[in-house]
């Protein structure tokens, strides 16, 4: 069974990447349908990286929050990424 896809994107995004695609020999379709099955093989990885700044670490003193903020971050802390999604 097929399904059809459509999104927004920005013009000018959407023409360079039919260019490149072309010049490497493939549709643009193909190469989306190559990106959604490779993201589902886990052979793509999305993730936040950051450049150019340090990375800072804030410290929380767990006895400061209120009860209930404790209870959230006990929470949280011990949900798995899935589990942390779809909360």
């Amino acid at each position: 069974m097929k399904t059809q896809v459509s999104f927004v994107t920005d013009a000018a995004l959407k023409k360079a990447a039919l260019q490149k695609a072309k010049k490497q020999g493939i549709t643009l379709k193909a190469f989306l349908n190559f990106c959604l099955k490779s993201f589902l093989d886990n052979k793509i990885e999305l993730g936040i990286v950051t450049k150019d700044e340090p990375l800072v670490l804030e410290q929380i003193d767990f006895d400061d929050l209120p009860p209930d903020a404790q209870k959230e971050y006990l929470r949280v802390k011990d949900m798995s990424t899935k589990e942390f999604i779809k909360a």
